[in-house]
């Protein structure tokens, strides 16, 4: 099997995967049969094998497994969390947006809350992946956190790490919340963006030491925080509650 990978053959690999930021290479190394994964490159490419989580859902609950277990395995060996998940986001809208919220929450259990916003926000787009909200429901518990977030600044001033770090744990918040509204018709001004929910958190622990904002120290820790994510993206493939 490939390295990092425990469900790819290496010759499906070695056809497939020319680039391991490609979710999509890894995904379809994963979905062709080995001994015909050359062949199947050649004719078809990446775009031509199906490999969506539900073309792997529809081969049975262990193929879909399997995808799930790759997945983790394929964000591990990204640079950091940033990028796996707007790699993921793309891939697939509905488990980007579940891993991207489970980041959020752990930003939330960091900081003091400053009201129910961002937990509104966070448990508004789980509901949404489960089939069990709107997309303009989640676009308006983002904008809440948005606004809310905007009050915090207003008041933090300068150098108030907990507020800081409470502005960057209710902006992860809303980011997540703001990924449903890209499946739908809407347009930029009305989403307020979709950024990075993994960057905004990984600003919570260098705010909370007391390290001075951009700062040399202070952008190591960052960086060192969005390292750290992976595990908790990786996590929270395991633990995607939409079966089969």
């Amino acid at each position: 099997m490939a390295k990092a990978f425990t469900y790819i053959p290496q010759r499906s690999f070695d056809a497939f995967v020319g680039d391991l930021e490609s979710l999509d290479d890894v995904m379809a190394a994963l979905a062709v049969d080995p001994l015909e994964a050359e062949d199947a490159y050649r004719l078809f490419g990446v775009k031509g094998i199906p490999h969506s989580l539900k073309d792997f859902a529809d081969r049975g609950r262990g193929a879909y497994t399997q995808a799930l277990e790759t997945v983790a395995q394929w964000t591990m060996v990204q640079k950091d969390a940033a990028v796996a998940l707007q790699v993921m986001l793309t891939y697939d809208l509905r488990i980007g947006t579940w891993c991207a919220a489970q980041v959020a929450r752990e930003s939330l259990e960091l900081v003091s809350s400053r009201g129910p916003a961002p937990r509104i926000a966070v448990e508004t787009a789980e509901r949404w992946v489960l089939g069990q909200a709107t997309a303009k429901e989640c676009l308006a518990a983002a904008r809440a956190c948005f606004s809310l977030r905007t009050e915090l600044m207003n008041a933090a001033g300068t150098g108030n790490a907990s507020i800081d770090a409470a502005a960057a744990a209710s902006l992860a918040a809303a980011y997540v919340a703001s990924h449903p509204a890209s499946e739908e018709r809407y347009s930029n001004r009305e989403r307020r963006g979709t950024g990075s929910t993994a960057r905004a958190a990984a600003t919570i622990m260098p705010y909370l030491s007391g390290a001075l904002p951009s700062s040399a120290y202070w952008e190591e820790q960052r960086s060192s925080e969005l390292r750290r994510l992976r595990q908790v993206v990786a996590a929270a493939c395991l633990s995607y509650p939409v079966l089969p």
